[in-house]
C-alpha cells in the first residue's frame, strides 16, 4: 500500500490480504507468492474483517458486539471513551425482552434501547453491526439472522449502510478515521508523547486535508516537516 500510494483508507477496504499458507487455507482461498485476492463471496474486505483482527476483538469463540465496537471507537475513530457506569449491568437488568437464543446484535439492541445501558453504548457499540456476519473464530457467516445494514445511532450522528461492504468504504472516506491515523502516527514518531493539537490540524492541512485523498506518503512526509520533531 506505501509502496503504490494507497489511500489510507485502502487498509479498510483492500480485498488483497499478505497470508500463509494455514492463513490461506482458513479463508478457504488458494495464496499466490504469499498474497490473495478473496473474491467478493467470501465476505473479507480490509483490515477488520481478517480473521487475526476479528478473533483479536471478541470474546473466545463468540463475537461481541462490545469489543469490536469499543476497538472502532477508540482505536480507529479515536472517540474518548465514555465513563463507566458506577455498577456494572448484567444481562438480567435489561428491560428489554429478548427472543429465545438471540444474536449479538439483538442483545446489543435490547442495550440501547434500556436507558441504563443507552447513554454509554451508543458511543461505541453500534459501530460493530457491521460485522455481524463474523463469528469469533473471524469466519464469515451467511445466516440471514445475523443482520449487518444500518442506519445505527452513534457518536458522531447517524450512519445509513446496507452491509459491511457499504459500511466500510464510508468509514475509510470519515474524515474521523483519517484525522484518527495522523493522530496514531505522530504519536508513534513521538514515541507516544504528548503534544499540542494544534500540530495535527498543521500535520492534515500539509497533507492536503483529509478530502483530498490521504495517503501515507503525504502524511510521512507532512508529519518530519513539523517542528514538534525539531528535538526529536
Amino acid at each position: 500500500m506505501i509502496r503504490e500510494d494507497a489511500t489510507i483508507g485502502n487498509v479498510l477496504t483492500t480485498r488483497t490480504f499478505a497470508v500463509n499458507p494455514e492463513t490461506a487455507a482458513y479463508l478457504g482461498v488458494t495464496a499466490t507468492d504469499g498474497k490473495v485476492t478473496a473474491p467478493s463471496e467470501n465476505g473479507f474486505m480490509g483490515l477488520l474483517t481478517h480473521p487475526a483482527p476479528l478473533i483479536a476483538i471478541s470474546n473466545a469463540y463468540e463475537s461481541s458486539t462490545v469489543s469490536r465496537g469499543l476497538y472502532l471507537a477508540h482505536h480507529l475513530l479515536c472517540i474518548p471513551p465514555t465513563p463507566p457506569p458506577q455498577r456494572a449491568f448484567t444481562p438480567e437488568d435489561v428491560s428489554v425482552e429478548l427472543p429465545p437464543d438471540p444474536t449479538e446484535r439483538q442483545l446489543a439492541e435490547a442495550r440501547l434501547a434500556d436507558p441504563n445501558c443507552r447513554g454509554c453504548h451508543t458511543q461505541f457499540e453500534t459501530y460493530a453491526f457491521a460485522f455481524n456476519r463474523w463469528a469469533g473464530d473471524g469466519k464469515f457467516n451467511s445466516d440471514e439472522r445475523l443482520v449487518d445494514n444500518g442506519p445505527i445511532p452513534t457518536g458522531l450522528g447517524e450512519i445509513a449502510f446496507s452491509g459491511y461492504h457499504d459500511f466500510l468504504p464510508l468509514l475509510a472516506k470519515s474524515a474521523q478515521f483519517q484525522r484518527c491515523t495522523a493522530d496514531h502516527l505522530i504519536r508513534y514518531g513521538l514515541r507516544h508523547g504528548k503534544y499540542d493539537e494544534a500540530a495535527l490540524d498543521a500535520v492534515l492541512a500539509a497533507a492536503g486535508g483529509t478530502d483530498s485523498g490521504l495517503t501515507f506518503r503525504k502524511l510521512v512526509r507532512a508529519i518530519v516537516a513539523q517542528l514538534v520533531f525539531a528535538g526529536k
